[in-house]
């Protein structure tokens, strides 16, 4: 993983010559931010014309390395050198780089919003959204999620909602094929194939062996059960007799 830039950088057009100043504390995370933004559809001038030109048509480069005190001041130097706002993508002169955030006002803000869930049909417009511009999570932030996720307990309502979710994709038959490789045999040595195989309506795999053997068990269970209470009242019957 390459070491955060913290300092000036610069994105030039190489039709136009257009440039336009940024400051970061991650100059190369930064780069990737505007490549983002262009491909979804933000209309900042910048980003209009990396859609025009192709994000193949642009140079990036670091201007300057400085300690993050010193970034608005650095930042407004080199649009005023550059010319980055009469003459370019630059909104501003430069230098509104926001101070940190108090400590309280933070603490604040993460109070209010834990245990927050961003309502249903809002994640559903995000989502569509992303699908309709190519946007898809990269195999490093999946495999973060992952690493994130993994061991933590699910709540019973999540086990239902998952439960409920496949026994839907089993019925529709739109199933996606497990990763993990499908059972050959049941825990009694029976094949899953052929006539042995039953899938219940839930999508539940079954041996048809197992079952006849459960049902003769209970049927026989019964039968026991009935023998027992007729020689039972037999007894009591002979004992009125005598």
């Amino acid at each position: 993983m390459s070491k955060a830039i913290c300092g000036i950088y610069c994105v030039k057009s190489l039709d136009t010559g257009h440039a336009y100043v940024g400051l970061s504390v991650n100059i190369h995370s930064r780069f990737k931010d505007h490549a983002k933004q262009a491909r979804r559809g933000d209309s900042n001038v910048l980003y209009r014309a990396i859609r025009k030109y192709g994000i193949d048509r642009f140079e990036f480069s670091v201007l300057e390395e400085c300690k993050e005190s010193e970034l608005a001041e650095k930042e407004a130097e080199w649009v005023e050198k550059l010319q980055s706002h009469k003459d370019g993508y630059n909104m501003t002169p430069g230098g509104n780089f926001p101070p940190a955030r108090d400590p309280v006002i933070a603490r604040k803000i993460s109070v209010s919003r834990t245990g927050y869930k961003t309502p249903k049909d809002v994640c559903l417009r995000m989502s569509e959204n992303f699908k309709a511009i190519g946007i898809r999570p990269s195999p490093e932030a999946i495999a973060l999620a992952a690493e994130h996720n993994r061991g933590r307990p699910r709540s019973a309502e999540t086990l239902r909602k998952i439960s409920e979710a496949h026994k839907r994709s089993w019925r529709s038959g739109n199933r996606k094929p497990s990763s993990r490789k499908l059972k050959e045999f049941c825990p009694s040595g029976h094949p899953y194939s052929g006539a042995n195989l039953y899938v219940s309506p839930d999508g539940a795999r079954c041996c048809r062996t197992c079952s006849r053997m459960k049902n003769l068990q209970y049927k026989q269970k019964l039968k026991m059960e009935r023998r027992s209470r007729r020689a039972g009242t037999g007894m009591i019957q002979t004992e009125m007799q005598l």
